[in-house]
């Protein structure tokens, strides 16, 4: 089997979407099942990434301009490069995102992480018009999906009225990065940590007046690390006027130190209001850090019982769920051994399996 995969908008906008496309490719070509036909934009992230598939023999990489400077522009940056001439024939064509940028190849294979611009209420309400383009080639061109999540499985019926029966979910897998040990009883620094971006479903301003109320019992830093290049309006507004003296922004961060900041950090906070998966709490998870985060409907499939749970739209319940992780050092121990324990359920190479699965009936479709 020869896959396609353009992986220039997942790898141009990098956050869940980089990982998830860089993750996937990588362990697809692992299993040496498939020959692999990559596409890529130009970029450090994409740089890295050519670099480690070359030597493969299953592996074929070209790399591209492309720079939309948003999801209306998707279409139009592909500057009419023509996927078939790039590629050279393959046996279908796989976008790691919603969004499936021109081409004739078929079948088609796409990954749906969220439908959060089509959600009640709108997140990302700016990217709903480009989302309904991307459902509605969707349903004419009848791409073979999967979702990251049995929730956005069902969010693809409820918001975009997609017959969903035979949508395969794939979960994520968890990078071995975050899975080296560490001492149950390793001393961490007095800091919570919250990875991600700012936009208004990442529930940042509760967040920050939870750590406030928080800090007058427990004086205690807030870290916010991750990619701010598409959100510094929404992390602004968050923050307000002046930037607390308590909360250090540290912007985007390697594997390696972002898996630093987790295992030294006395607990992390995950307080969305949508999510597809919610990637930084299986890592958090992984790292053997406390976790607390929203009680909604996906971060219960990917955390079970492993985790804090809290009301997000309830500040002194974010407050609170936090500081039983900071207070109770029996709750902290049995969500760590929780946490560990679920995180090792997921894995790279079960995905790029189960997404071989996908290949195959996207395949027999066609027959």
């Amino acid at each position: 089997m020869i896959v396609g995969i353009d992986a220039r908008i997942p790898l141009f906008t990098g956050r869940g979407w980089g990982r998830y496309a860089c993750e996937l490719i990588e362990a697809l070509a692992a299993t040496e099942a498939l020959e692999l036909r990559v596409l890529l934009p130009r970029g450090a992230l994409a740089v890295a990434l050519a670099g480690r598939l070359r030597p493969r023999r299953n592996v074929q990489v070209a790399s591209v301009d492309y720079e939309p400077s948003s999801p209306d522009d998707y279409g139009e940056a592909a500057g009419g490069i023509k996927l078939e001439a790039v590629l050279g024939r393959v046996d279908l064509l796989h976008s790691p995102t919603r969004f499936i940028l021109p081409t004739n190849i078929r079948p088609l294979v796409a990954t749906v992480h969220d439908v959060a611009p089509l959600s009640e209420p709108p997140f990302k309400l700016k990217y709903r018009d480009a989302t309904l383009r991307a459902i509605d080639f969707i349903r004419r061109h009848r791409v073979r999906l999967m979702t990251v999540s049995e929730f956005t499985r069902q969010e693809l019926g409820a918001r975009a009225g997609l017959d969903v029966k035979d949508v395969i979910v794939v979960h994520h897998g968890v990078s071995d990065v975050f899975l080296a040990a560490q001492e149950e009883d390793a001393v961490r620094a007095n800091y919570l940590l919250y990875v991600g971006g700012a936009g208004p479903n990442k529930n940042l301003e509760r967040l920050i007046a939870a750590v406030r109320l928080l800090g007058k019992s427990h004086p205690i830093e807030l870290v916010i690390a991750g990619d701010r290049s598409w959100d510094r309006e929404d992390l602004r507004s968050a923050l307000g006027a002046a930037t607390p003296q308590w909360i250090r922004l540290i912007g985007y961060v390697t594997d390696e130190e972002l898996a630093g900041l987790y295992r030294n950090a006395a607990a992390c906070v995950f307080p969305s209001l949508h999510e597809g998966f919610g990637l930084p709490v299986l890592e958090a998870m992984a790292c053997g850090t406390p976790l607390a985060c929203s009680r909604i409907p996906v971060l219960e499939e990917i955390a079970r019982n492993a985790v804090a749970y809290f009301d997000p739209l309830a500040v002194e319940d974010i407050a609170i769920a936090v500081r039983s992780l900071l207070e109770d050092r029996g709750l902290r121990s049995n969500l760590v051994a929780r946490g560990r324990a679920r995180a090792r359920e997921f894995t790279w190479a079960r995905t790029a399996q189960k997404t071989i699965e996908v290949y195959r009936k996207a395949l027999e479709g066609e027959g």
